[in-house]
């Protein structure tokens, strides 16, 4: 089984519009200061880098032993579900709990929140 199921989209598409809108009003202005400008326009890169891709990454990747989370650009879990013990769920706060980790299930789209949920239970059962 590999499924992946994708994060929202607001937060994603809101990086990528700020990016723009800060992108548009450094070059709009005739004067360009290395120092004042050039530093917006780093955060502006950084922020579209990040909204595009949070657009195209999944959050969640399952595999038929593992389970991927994409939490970040830069930060990665990866849960072998042979050597997890338990998970729980708390329905009242919406969060994933595994032996060592918590995953909130805020960040994943609300259309797979059970999809991912009954996927995780019929992989424990299967091993």
């Amino acid at each position: 089984m590999n499924k992946t199921y994708s994060r929202k989209k607001t937060g994603s598409i809101a990086l990528i519009f700020l990016g723009l809108l800060i992108s548009v009003s450094i070059f709009w202005e005739k004067t360009f200061i290395l120092i004042y400008d050039g530093f917006f326009l780093i955060c502006a890169i950084i922020m579209l880098i990040m909204g595009f891709w949070g657009l195209m990454t999944p959050l969640v990747r399952i595999n038929r032993t593992t389970v991927e989370f994409k939490l970040s650009l830069f930060t990665t879990k990866t849960l072998d579900l042979k050597r997890i013990h338990e998970i729980g769920y708390d329905k009242n706060k919406q969060i994933l709990k595994f032996d060592s980790f918590e995953f909130k299930l805020k960040y994943m789209n609300g259309d797979c929140h059970k999809g991912f949920i009954n996927d995780l239970k019929v992989l424990r059962e299967q091993m």
